[in-house]
């Protein structure tokens, strides 16, 4: 079995469970209650469910949990047209990021910067932020930015140049609160609106054409 949680929450599970169990032996309710409050938040927040990905042809994954804050159907990225769909992660959201269709991570690209409320916009342009290229097997170009927002001040990203990736596989994560962003070909359908809520890994944000 997995464990449950991203390697990243080792460390604040670790010692919160510590400090908890010391301020509890040394009599220190107040400090003993904080403890334990925090280790639940990191385990909450840390959280990495397992996700059933759907195998349809040309289906395009949410690489994100949250809420869909924008749709762009018309953004130009180095002379090619693309849209893009902005997910807002609350800090009770899962935060571990999902590949959003399969093929080769063509480049990965870290980019320092601010750290403005990750709901703004101008977090897309702004924001301290993590680019994946990847190529699809069918000759497409996809996309994913990983956005610092306020509380997230470390993007966390698995993957190697080169490496060939398949939907739905883990990604990275960030913590604590974020946005991704996920430009797709101008010509692919969008299934999705804003307002709705999805799930990394299995829900369909469209497909490609």
């Amino acid at each position: 079995m997995r464990f449950p949680f991203v390697k990243d929450s080792i460390p604040f599970i670790c010692v919160t469970s510590i400090s908890f169990i010391f301020f509890a032996l040394a009599g220190f309710a107040i400090l003993s209650l904080i403890s334990i409050l925090l280790l639940l938040f990191f385990i909450i927040f840390f959280r990495d469910p397992e996700r059933t990905t759907p195998h349809l042809k040309d289906a395009i994954i949410a690489p994100a949990d949250g809420k869909i804050i924008s749709i762009e159907r018309d953004k130009d990225i180095e002379g090619k047209r693309f849209q893009k769909i902005s997910i807002f992660m609350s800090i009770w959201d899962v935060h571990v990021n999902r590949i959003p269709f399969g093929g080769m991570v063509k480049d990965i690209e870290y980019r320092p910067g601010r750290f403005l409320t990750a709901y703004k916009d101008e977090a897309s342009e702004s924001n301290e932020q993590n680019i994946v290229d990847i190529d699809s097997h069918n000759g497409h170009r996809i996309r994913v930015v990983q956005v610092a927002g306020i509380f997230a001040r470390r993007i966390v990203c698995w993957l190697k140049r080169g490496e060939i990736v398949k939907a739905g596989q883990r990604l990275g994560v960030i913590r604590f609160g974020s946005r991704v962003d996920l430009f797709l070909p101008e010509h692919s359908e969008i299934i999705r609106q804003v307002g709705e809520k999805v799930k990394a890994g299995r829900d369909i944000i469209g497909y490609l054409k």
